[in-house]
């Protein structure tokens, strides 16, 4: 029995890490500062070089923060969800056989990109709610829009705001008060986080393009076998398809995969 509860588990998957796709390491834009050519655009000491790097590192927790929070207004519309598990299972099944249905997998690949496309354009309008709950949670003047709110110069008062109790960081911010146009290619390698196309390094398409296939296949494999193993029926929320928007941020995506685990655990795998 316990090889068999083996083979049922191992059809499950781990959805993809946010954070991975947070740290993909980004080329800079001709002409922005880098660590080897920032001591050229800032002449001054070597203390400001070191507080760049440090700006990056604190930059980039607040996109974290701002794509997490962002997430948890994302509502993915259920009939483009069922759209997707439907297309995705049927193309699935025929890819076994494509000589067989070759014209029909082109029709069906055409048919999951449109929902893709429409999933992913209802996620990146997440960044819209959460860039306006920011301007009222701050009032400190943020002009832009959506993501765009992280690009201004005002955002650096939003982050005196965060570290006003913390010395070390309230000093590598102050350092950067009349300098923010240092950050103008940073700024643009980290746009494309927020790009609704299905590029790699989009938040976009790691939640709609690689972790919604992962979650449909999960979802499968725990229909296929809940009859069998009753005590699984106790994660039967979790499987359910409409639950996906729960588990966009990477908490939700952490607290699906402990599940996952969780089920396989008790089993005794």
């Amino acid at each position: 029995m316990a090889d068999s509860q083996t083979n049922i588990f191992s059809e499950f998957t781990n959805l993809y890490s946010l954070t991975k796709t947070l740290r993909f390491e980004l080329k800079p834009y001709p002409n922005s500062p880098t660590e080897t050519n920032l001591h050229k655009l800032i002449p001054l000491d070597e203390e400001r070089v070191e507080n760049y790097k440090k700006m990056k590192v604190i930059l980039d927790d607040l996109h974290n923060q701002f794509i997490n929070e962002s997430l948890e207004f994302a509502t993915l519309d259920h009939v483009n969800l069922l759209n997707f598990q439907q297309t995705y299972l049927d193309l699935k099944l025929k890819n076994r056989n494509r000589r067989e249905h070759e014209s029909e997998i082109k029709t069906l690949e055409d048919k999951l990109e449109k929902t893709n496309e429409s999933l992913r354009k209802e996620l990146v309008a997440s960044y819209v709610l959460c860039g306006e709950e920011w301007k009222e949670k701050y009032q400190v003047g943020l002009k832009d829009s959506s993501y765009k709110i992280l690009t201004e110069a005002k955002i650096l008062d939003v982050l005196n705001i965060i570290y006003h109790n913390d010395a070390d960081k309230s000093k590598t911010l102050s350092s950067f008060n009349s300098f923010w146009t240092y950050f103008s290619g940073f700024n643009q390698n980290r746009e494309n986080y927020y790009s609704s196309e299905s590029k790699a390094t989009s938040i976009a398409n790691r939640s709609i393009d690689e972790n919604l296939s992962r979650f449909v296949d999960d979802v499968d494999s725990y229909n296929k076998i809940v009859n069998q193993i009753p005590d699984l029926l106790k994660f039967e929320e979790k499987f359910k398809l409409e639950n996906y928007n729960k588990i966009l941020n990477q908490a939700g995506i952490d607290d699906f995969n402990n599940d996952v685990l969780l089920a396989a655990e008790q089993r005794g795998i």
